[in-house]
Order: C-alpha cells, then structure tokens, then sequence
C-alpha cells in the first residue's frame, strides 16, 4: 500500500500539482512557487464584489 501512498507515487499524474493542491488545502497558498500557482491557474475562482448576484 506505501507504493501508492508515496509523495512521489507512480500512481501520480502530475506531482507539482499534487503539491500546489496539498499547500492550498493546509492554507499554505502564501508559499506556492510560481510553477505551482501556473499548475493551479486553471482552477482559479475571482472573488465577486458584494451585493453583486450570480443570476
């Protein structure tokens, strides 16, 4: 089972991205490097003003 556990599985697609996703669940986004923010860009939700409706 550690085989598939690993940080650097071989089950794994993309371990940059793994590690972006792993630093924004911890609330570590403050420490991404920019080729793991390029990794997460598509991902990226703007924040709306408020008052503003999504209808």
């Amino acid at each position: 089972m550690g085989k598939y556990l690993a940080p650097r599985a071989a089950i794994m697609h993309s371990p940059l991205f793994e590690a972006a996703v792993i630093k924004v669940l911890a609330g570590k986004a403050a420490s991404l490097t920019a080729e793991e923010a390029e990794e997460l860009k598509p991902f990226r939700v703007e924040n709306e003003a408020p008052g503003s409706s999504a209808e």
